[in-house]
């Protein structure tokens, strides 16, 4: 009988090693980016791969093994997950080393390495910088906004590119330890801040390609899955919503899918990052002002206590296996959400528990 994308990735858990502190990730071995040259992914190893355009990215990514990866693979058989989280850069620059730096910082010290050391999956961090103003005007890659859906060049169609990364990194890993020709693998995501929103919008185009998604502050605004609302007489254009998608992709939005993918975002309570004022987020074309559309979709209220439980409301009415935490007492912050985190992808994604039980283990926490 033919196993389903969630059989597969469930068969992730056998044989797991449990109980892995996080650690360092040793020497990064850098590929130079040549076309003869593929850099070998090793066991407890991280390396870097440089941009490789004639596969489809244009950005370098990073790429941790962890060390029961090749034993946990040969256990339980074909196992095509993968993690994933981009970087959050605090500041525009067009040093692209301070963003390498910023995901060498996520590869060996973050939630997500925690996590892909537990579930021994591999984790890719790709290197999408937040560039200056003079160089990408309005167009913020990093939380995938709607220009930067329309962007030629080296910054064009980013979320095409991650998928291009894991297809490579995925050759990589099947070369490396002997296993049988690729496939596209299923992407576990997590992101906070700016990468959370890249993660949530990322799963609003991509949906068939994600298993589980977990964002953190994100701002009481995630994408709406819904091409309107009842409050606003206008379509809710992307990134609010999901009308103009298919004007920005080429391709609709995909309720069906997005119903069958695990969602937990989250926020502090005492979170006072509010990206709602910020123009560089929001952009003005046919389908409107976005940021006054913002504005008039999202409301003007807190982002957690306003905001926040009216994007959950829209999930629900949407049927949309989604989550929605507080976090009290927390500022701009993942780190009192770590454990949850792992929680959703270990049991919900993984272990297929379901994402009503995951709720109720929030308790107070659940929004």
């Amino acid at each position: 009988m033919q196993r389903t994308r969630r059989d597969v990735i469930r068969g992730l858990l056998t044989g797991a090693v449990t109980g892995v502190t996080i650690g360092t990730a040793g020497c990064i071995a850098t590929d130079p980016g040549s076309k003869t040259h593929a850099p070998r992914p090793t066991p407890g190893g991280t390396v870097t791969v440089n941009k490789q355009s004639e596969h489809g990215f244009n950005w370098p990514y990073y790429l941790y093994t962890p060390d029961a990866y090749p034993d946990n693979r040969a256990a339980t058989g074909r196992t095509d997950v993968m993690l994933v989280e981009p970087i959050s850069s605090p500041d525009p620059t067009d040093d692209l080393d301070t963003h390498r730096d910023l995901a060498e910082n996520i590869i060996k010290h973050s939630i997500s390495r925690q996590l892909a050391d537990r579930i021994t999956a591999p984790f890719l961090v790709p290197v999408f910088p937040r560039v200056t103003a003079e160089t990408n005007t309005d167009r913020f890659i990093q939380q995938l906004n709607a220009r930067s859906l329309q962007i030629d060049g080296k910054f064009e169609r980013v979320d095409k590119q991650l998928l291009r990364m894991t297809e490579h990194a995925q050759t990589l890993l099947a070369a490396e330890f002997n296993t049988t020709t690729p496939t596209p693998p299923e992407l576990l995501l997590n992101g906070f801040s700016s990468s959370g929103h890249f993660v949530n919008k990322f799963t609003v185009l991509h949906p068939t390609h994600v298993a589980g998604v977990t964002a953190g502050g994100v701002n009481g605004m995630v994408t709406l899955p819904t091409d309107s609302v009842p409050w606003y007489d206008d379509p809710v254009p992307y990134p609010i919503g999901t009308a103009a998608i298919r004007d920005l992709t080429g391709n609709p939005f995909n309720l069906e899918a997005f119903r069958t993918t695990p969602q937990y975002y989250y926020l502090g309570g005492d979170d006072d990052i509010d990206t709602l004022p910020d123009p560089s987020l929001w952009t003005d074309d046919e389908h409107g002002d976005r940021q006054a559309i913002a504005r008039n979709v999202y409301g003007t209220g807190d982002p957690s206590h306003d905001r926040f439980p009216r994007c959950r409301d829209m999930y629900r009415k949407q049927d949309i296996p989604a989550v929605f935490g507080i976090y009290a007492d927390t500022g701009h912050t993942p780190r009192p959400a770590s454990t949850d985190v792992i929680a959703f992808h270990e049991d919900v994604v993984l272990s297929n528990t379901g994402i009503h039980s995951f709720a109720a283990t929030l308790d107070a926490r659940a929004l």
